[in-house]
């Protein structure tokens, strides 16, 4: 099993807003709570109350539509996507803009190719948006339409300075074994004209997407050296790649000194562990990392897959697959863990 190193989640969407509005705000408020750690099946309860007291309904029916989608039931977190949207009528054009985000996502998750282009066009319709064009074209990528793909990309790159596009186009592009064509976007990322310090940090995360890792380190070791965070998770990456583990494992441990994205350096040092075949020391510092008050649902995701690696490496396989059973249950839409999954009961 291959140990995951970063995310896995392209397009990231906007939070739920707070406030229920008349009735009982606690509900929607647990909703809100329930969904940002993972409680999907808890947030789904808690946003289907609010419905049945018509409480915030627009709010309440995204709710329920995206913890329905987190449970990788698309048909009905469609279906509460468009209430959402027709409850909020020509309102709020930021959250409707949102919305069809999530039902987008929906329509693909069960093959609605022609719904999804139609939400992202809506989209669209009101101005141009690099994150929609770069999803359609995605959609448009993953079904064939190679040339209508590459003109959404680049409409989304065209006057763009936000990097985590030119990356996402690229790991779309290398999903379907593109390499080259989605290289070129990453090298037309580096010329986005420098002049800030973060574009150290930006520059050094796209060399190590190219694979240049020291290119990588250079800038990424300025970035580090300008107060970058976020420069250290990567670096540690480059170091692990370069197969220099004690750099690697050294730079998560000093990333440590801040609780912020801790769960993050317990992944790094879980993949330095893994890396040297101390599966132990693996399933503590991922048993750490799940435990960081701050943990995002990303790096949630990342330590849990890699909790199924270390126990399939230590050669304990019913664990690996109990913990495998788990994981593909809370995240139905990961094809890599599925497989996994298949792979591990045939080992029983």
């Amino acid at each position: 099993m291959r140990i995951r190193k970063t995310g896995i989640v392209l397009a990231a969407f906007l939070l739920l807003a707070a406030g229920c509005g008349k009735g009982n705000p606690e509900q929607y408020e647990a909703g809100v709570k329930a969904l940002e750690s993972g409680d999907y099946a808890g947030a789904r309860t808690s946003f289907e109350a609010c419905i049945a007291d018509k409480q915030s309904l627009a709010q309440a029916y995204r709710g329920a539509g995206i913890a329905c989608l987190k449970q990788g039931d698309s048909a009905q977190a469609e279906e509460y996507l468009k209430q959402a949207l027709q409850e909020l009528g020509d309102k709020n054009s930021s959250t409707r803009r949102d919305i069809l985000f999530y039902l987008a996502q929906a329509q693909t998750g069960q093959g609605k190719t022609e719904d999804a282009k139609a939400s992202y066009d809506e989209i669209l319709s009101d101005g141009d948006n690099a994150q929609a064009y770069m999803l359609k074209g995605r959609l448009l990528l993953l079904s064939g339409d190679e040339a209508q793909a590459q003109e959404c990309f680049d409409l989304a790159v065209k006057d763009c300075t936000d990097y985590d596009i030119y990356i996402d186009i690229f790991e779309t592009y290398n999903d379907v074994k593109r390499n080259a064509d989605g290289t070129k976007y990453l090298e037309k990322a580096l010329e986005i004209e420098q002049g800030t310090a973060q574009d150290n940090y930006e520059h050094g995360r796209v060399y190590y997407y190219l694979g240049d890792y020291e290119n990588a380190r250079e800038y990424l070791s300025q970035a580090v050296s300008d107060g970058s965070k976020d420069a250290m998770l990567i670096l540690g990456r480059v170091y692990l790649e370069l197969d220099d583990a004690a750099s690697a494992r050294a730079m998560y441990k000093n990333y440590l000194t801040d609780e912020e994205r801790a769960a993050a350096a317990y992944n790094g040092l879980a993949i330095c562990d893994l890396e040297e075949g101390a599966y132990d020391s693996a399933l503590e510092n991922i048993s750490q990392g799940l435990a960081c008050r701050n943990i995002t649902e990303e790096e949630r995701q990342l330590l849990l897959f890699n909790e199924i690696a270390a126990y399939e490496y230590k050669g304990d396989f019913s664990t690996a697959q109990t913990k495998a059973a788990e994981y593909a249950k809370k995240y139905p839409d990961d094809e890599q863990a599925a497989r996994e999954y298949t792979f591990l009961q045939s080992r029983q």
